[in-house]
């Protein structure tokens, strides 16, 4: 019988720097004392963090700017850095940024509904963005890339079985999304390698991803290939496009986008995202709002309405904290029932000065741990 997940079988990860050191505090209003590792630059007194978030269960790294590498790295090194700090012992990781809110109860009641063994390589989101570079019709001028956003399902992944009103915990297993070697093969297009012609998909890292022990374990083991000091060229051009390995994706210049860059990882080892079950219908976000149901028998991609995964937020949304805290509350109040059912938030600061952008995270954090606990509570 497969084990039902718990608190203590989560371990949550982020990335800060000092500017925006205030998140840690703020949220735990929603992480309440489950587990956390989270990954800061070189300027906060690491010490001192430690210290005051032990009581909370926190422990931290650091990684500092590296010259010439963007700041998204720590983003990028921030699961196998918490992996490594943890000793591997968890069974679920809560990967999203530092202004990414997870609510946990929600994230347990999904984790029993798809039935998902830990220990596979999973990636589980249903907020993706499809990057297509088109050509320009101008001869002589440059095309652009073409975001889609947010996509629900990876075209190459199986669907998930529909969500039931009740959350049914008899429904068949969520298969996996593993790819075919013709879809792990290195990027091509040198233009715009994160996004050729034929498409490429990654996750928003605003909205999070949930990845199993399974897929950290598999990455940390993916070692380097060894490379030659000095070689042509060529040579060294061919080595690198043989190493699929997470740090020499990583350390590349495919994109300077964490998430992007992660998911190019991912998907170079041989996996995709794991698709949810949709919603049992849109979540409504006004009182003369009508249900509309999610679950359909074609096989397309559910609609973005039907998302888990930011649920209420757009992809790179404009809204302020006030407003994003308005729109959730109003949806909780609305239909209680299916916002339990929103695995995750993001709140954006925008032009807020920082008092007020931590004081709405506080707010939406114990929203969110509030409604939520008729799907579980925080067991």
């Amino acid at each position: 019988m497969m084990h039902s997940p718990r608190l203590a079988d989560l371990l949550i990860v982020f990335p800060t720097f000092h500017k925006r050191i205030g998140v840690v505090e703020a949220s735990r209003s929603w992480r309440q004392g489950v587990r956390t590792h989270v990954v800061v630059d070189d300027m906060v007194p690491l010490d001192a963090l430690r210290a005051a978030g032990a009581r909370h269960n926190e422990t931290f790294s650091a990684l500092p700017d590296l010259p010439g590498m963007p700041t998204s790295l720590r983003h990028v090194m921030a699961p196998l850095l918490a992996h490594t700090a943890h000793g591997g012992r968890y069974k679920w990781m809560l990967l999203g940024d530092d202004d990414t809110l997870f609510s946990l109860p929600a994230v347990l009641g999904l984790l029993r509904e798809m039935r998902l063994p830990h220990t596979e390589p999973l990636a589980v989101s249903d907020f993706l963005v499809h990057c297509r570079h088109e050509a320009s019709a101008k001869p002589g001028t440059p095309g652009a890339k073409r975001y889609t956003a947010p996509v629900t399902r990876d075209p190459r992944c199986p669907a998930a079985p529909a969500a039931s009103a009740t959350g049914a915990r008899d429904a068949p297993p969520t298969p996996p999304c593993i790819l075919s070697p013709q879809s792990t093969q290195p990027p091509r297009f040198r233009p715009h390698p994160d996004c050729p012609p034929e498409g490429r998909t990654s996750f928003y890292g605003g909205a999070g991803v949930i990845l199993s022990h399974g897929l950290m374990q598999r990455l940390a083991r993916h070692n380097l290939h060894a490379q030659p000091v000095l070689a042509s060229e060529a040579a060294a051009s061919a080595a690198g496009a043989t190493d699929a390995s997470f740090y020499a994706v990583a350390m590349s210049t495919y994109s300077l986008a964490g998430d992007t860059l992660m998911s190019e990882a991912w998907r170079r080892a041989g996996f995709s995202f794991t698709a949810p079950p949709p919603l049992p219908y849109e979540l409504p976000q006004h009182s003369s709002t009508q249900r509309q149901p999610c679950a359909g028998g074609s096989g397309a991609p559910p609609a973005p309405q039907c998302r888990r995964f930011g649920s209420l937020v757009g992809f790179n949304d404009e809204a302020s904290p006030e407003v994003m805290v308005h729109r959730h509350r109003l949806a909780a109040e609305v239909s209680p029932e299916a916002f339990r059912r929103v695995v995750s938030a993001h709140l954006r600061q925008r032009k807020a000065n920082m008092t007020s952008y931590l004081a709405a995270m506080r707010e939406l954090g114990a929203l969110i741990a509030g409604a939520s606990t008729g799907t579980g509570g925080l067991i």
